[in-house]
């Protein structure tokens, strides 16, 4: 999230209001110590009550809940149906796992972040830990990214490499710690410390910011705002992300794909039993029998249209032009989906969520 993004402006007013909630309790200023550093009030809601206090047990709450799959791709939905022409140019997805880092720490994740729509996406990868702050008695989030390009290949290629990463390898990110709390009911808050996060650390020119997160069982809220004058402040990009649910199944596909008019001959079927993609708009390429790419994608995405009571899934096919050539609904909820195109045939099925 910690990069140069395009904002999808029709959120503003929703990204206004939970940041005014956000604050709540906290007065219009943010309530900050001698040294400029983010007080535990700064983020604490006044109706806020007694959470874990066990760091162990807070830590592996927020590791747990904060992995994952997300994508903003709703918000890029709905973008796209008030008829915003370039929404799929905000579409933002956060691959988050937890590695094995030790020079950094108990939690470690890997953050694999990808920008635009596929076929056209920016990959970005960073690390990132967190450690319990007695001196706060809160939750801090330490960011790190990577200083040449090397690195960064050999790590993206290479999991084991992190098990030996130090980090004298890594560019940290002064200033920009995120500062967790876990409020009464189950949510959790973050925030940097107001002022002291310089922009060119997040890869922007000058001045500094201040992030802000919210982060449900299944969605997590950002928000970058920038002080422009004396006690103003103006939204630089925000994002709603939806966690991701994940599928698995098999496919079936005819030789001659689309252009198909005849059965083809026993055991000409490409086929795979290997599917695996998510409902934050995951695609995969079908690949053919002997392994390379047959140029037909499958994409499944949680959509909701403006008026509707509920959200739903949409699985589509689409050909090598980036054409589609059609889809299928299902429930948002649901646990299978089939589909048979003569040409194509496809079985998905849900995998277990687990209780964060």
């Amino acid at each position: 999230m910690r990069q140069q993004m395009s904002l999808a402006r029709h959120v503003g007013s929703l990204a206004a209001v939970w940041l005014a909630t956000l604050l709540a309790g906290c007065g219009s200023t943010l309530s900050t110590r001698d040294d400029g550093t983010l007080s535990t009030s700064a983020i604490r809601s006044e109706t806020a009550g007694p959470a874990p206090t066990d760091p162990d047990q807070l830590l592996a709450e927020l590791a747990e809940r904060y992995q994952g799959q997300w994508s903003n791709q709703a918000e890029v939905f709905a973008a796209s149906e008030n008829g915003q022409q370039d929404a799929a140019s905000s579409l933002v997805s956060q691959q988050i796992e937890a590695i094995r880092a030790p020079q950094f720490g108990r939690r470690v994740f890997r953050v694999r972040i990808s920008f635009g729509a596929p076929g056209q996406q920016r990959q970005r990868l960073r690390l990132t830990r967190f450690a319990y702050d007695s001196s706060r008695s809160l939750v801090r989030q330490d960011v790190y990214g990577f200083p040449d390009a090397n690195g960064y290949i050999q790590l993206a290629a290479e999991s084991e490499a992190w098990a030996e990463l130090s980090p004298d390898r890594l560019r940290p990110s002064p200033g920009c710690s995120i500062w967790w709390q876990r409020r009464d009911n189950g949510r959790w808050v973050g925030a940097t410390d107001p002022g002291q996060c310089a922009a060119a650390e997040l890869g922007e020119s000058t001045g500094s910011v201040t992030e802000w997160l919210q982060l449900d069982a299944d969605a997590m809220r950002y928000q970058q705002v920038r002080q422009v004058a004396e006690g103003q402040t103006a939204v630089d990009r925000q994002f709603e992300f939806q966690r991701a649910r994940s599928f698995t199944g098999w496919f079936a596909l005819h030789p001659q794909g689309d252009k198909a008019t005849t059965a083809p001959a026993v055991g000409a079927w490409h086929t795979g039993r290997n599917l695996q993609l998510h409902d934050q708009g995951g695609s995969v390429v079908l690949p053919r029998g002997d392994g390379t790419p047959s140029g037909y994608r499958l994409e499944l995405a949680r959509l909701h249209y403006p008026g509707q009571a509920r959200s739903f899934l949409r699985l589509s096919f689409i050909d090598a032009n980036q054409r589609s050539l059609g889809y299928v609904f299902a429930t948002d909820d649901a646990r299978d989906i089939g589909v048979n195109l003569g040409w194509l045939q496809v079985g998905l099925q849900a995998q277990p969520a687990v209780a964060r």
